[in-house]
């Protein structure tokens, strides 16, 4: 039974829309991929798997959004009542899932800051002088994201961090780690004056 004017429109923009969403989900799915390759490091510094839990969530969220948006493709293109139900269930689940999601991460989000600060914090000031994989954890990342330290508190800055950790602390005067993106008066890279 074929469509016609007002039905054929739908068919074809539900069509679309779902090749957009199936785009979507790749880049879901290569963004979460990509960080499990290529940040592994931040799981050192935070003291938790969070980072990573974080990563495996997308391809999990990408490989179910790209089958997703398979399903409402063949049920558009053939028409089969059940897989569009099938479809229009799951993306109403989806939905709902999302929803919770977002409340609750904006009503934690100050808590998972926190959480997050302070495990950094104790990596750098508890661990950084006794194990080479934090060491270069710490390294990476301010090399990464080209900065320096972390914020103790919202007016000290990220350097600041630093003059508390062991390997600096009795430095005169105080420095900071050659990965640190602070130039000195040369205009070099890392040991820098503070």
């Amino acid at each position: 039974m074929g469509l016609h004017g007002c039905g054929k429109l739908i068919k074809v923009t539900m069509f679309i829309s779902n090749i957009l969403i199936l785009g979507g989900g790749i880049a879901v799915l290569v963004v979460g991929i990509w960080t499990c390759v290529d940040k592994g490091y931040m799981e050192e510094l935070l003291g938790n798997d969070m980072y990573m839990s974080s990563a495996y969530i997308l391809i999990a969220m990408g490989c179910t959004i790209i089958m997703i948006s398979f399903l409402g493709c063949l049920g558009a293109l053939r028409e089969i009542k059940c897989l569009l139900l099938t479809y229009f269930i799951i993306l109403f689940l989806i939905f709902v899932i999302l929803l919770i999601g977002g409340i609750l991460g904006y009503v934690f989000r100050n808590k998972v800051k926190d959480t997050t600060s302070n495990a950094m914090l104790s990596s750098l000031y508890q661990d950084y002088d006794k194990k080479v994989h934090v060491q270069k954890s710490w390294d990476t990342l301010q090399q990464q994201l080209k900065c320096c330290g972390i914020k103790v508190d919202k007016q000290t800055p990220g350097y600041e961090a630093w003059k508390k950790t062991q390997k600096y602390m009795n430095d005169s005067p105080p420095y900071i780690p050659l990965s640190c993106c602070l130039t000195n008066d040369n205009g070099e890279i890392g040991r820098a004056h503070v």
